[in-house]
């Protein structure tokens, strides 16, 4: 999981950790929906990465809790039966509920973006699970060094290939503008429901 605000680098990281860990990892890997998620989960196969990029932007916080949270501990079992790597992003943590998160690995927060070198500066955390408590914590990863164990408090990713920006940003586009052709029929009652009308100020006017 990825958190961050706005423009901090969750995507770009994601992408990249994709690279790293998946050769034949692509544009074809990322999911902006809950059902391409799905539909990606079908035809992927043990070892491969998949990205689920801005999770519930395209229901909103409220309903993305309230609908997706229902099948989202079953996306994850689904994930570790398939033996697949999920990368998710989100702009904050409690858009998903606490059996879900028990369900994570890792926790990245993204820090910022270093412009200068070119890259994304993140916290990592391992995710702790007290199975006789069930307390749930994240905690900073330990590696071995020839002077001793080190805590790791910041780790830098650099930026995607060129190739997989491009083919994502084409990706994104689109699916942006179709959430907002989805937004366009649901205001104009085109999808069978009750067009929107906008409420009439009844007030009187002010002298």
């Amino acid at each position: 999981m990825i958190v961050g605000d706005t423009g901090s680098g969750k995507s770009f990281t994601a992408l990249k950790i994709g690279e790293l860990l998946d050769p034949d990892f692509n544009a074809k890997n990322v999911a902006f929906s809950p059902l391409e998620l799905i539909q990606l989960i079908k035809i992927s196969k043990p070892g491969d990465v998949v990205v689920m990029d801005e999770a519930g932007i395209q229901f909103g916080a409220r309903n993305f809790m309230s609908r997706s949270n229902k099948i989202l501990s079953g996306i994850f079992q689904a994930f570790r039966f398939k033996q697949i790597i999920l990368i998710w992003t989100l702009p904050d943590l409690s858009m998903i509920d606490i059996t879900a998160r028990r369900l994570l690995h890792t926790y990245i927060e993204t820090i910022g973006v270093d412009y200068k070198h070119e890259q994304t500066v993140v916290k990592w955390f391992d995710v702790k699970i007290d199975r006789w408590t069930g307390e749930y914590k994240h905690v900073y990863p330990r590696i071995m060094t020839s002077e001793g164990p080190v805590v790791v408090r910041t780790v830098r990713f650099g930026k995607p290939s060129d190739e997989l920006i491009e083919a994502y940003e084409q990706k994104k586009s689109k699916a942006f503008n179709e959430m907002l052709d989805n937004y366009e029929k649901v205001l104009l009652g085109e999808d069978g429901s009750e067009p929107l009308k906008e409420k009439k100020n009844k007030g009187k006017r002010l002298k």
